[in-house]
């Protein structure tokens, strides 16, 4: 059975979920979404960085604690959730 809202149509039958099921799959798809999201700035970041080296640029960071900038890439760039970091 499936479950249509909108013109969305999901394979589960929504309307048969415990509220605790909905709210686990809730923050499932919350889960994923920062997933996707996250995966889709480091390859934003990748294509920045490629244009930025074709040009002669490197894309870098200055911290206080060092002597001079750090190059960025796809190594060194990474997307963390602001939460973690708390």
């Amino acid at each position: 059975m499936s479950t249509r809202v909108g013109k969305y149509i999901f394979d589960i039958d929504l309307e048969d979920m415990s509220i605790e099921k909905l709210e686990f799959l809730k923050s499932g798809c919350e889960c994923f979404i920062k997933q996707k999201l996250a995966e889709q700035f480091e390859q934003e970041f990748t294509e920045l960085n490629l244009r930025a080296h074709s040009a002669g640029f490197h894309l870098c960071y200055q911290d206080e604690s060092m002597d001079g900038p750090a190059i960025l890439n796809r190594f060194t760039f990474h997307v963390i959730e602001r939460s973690e970091l708390e």
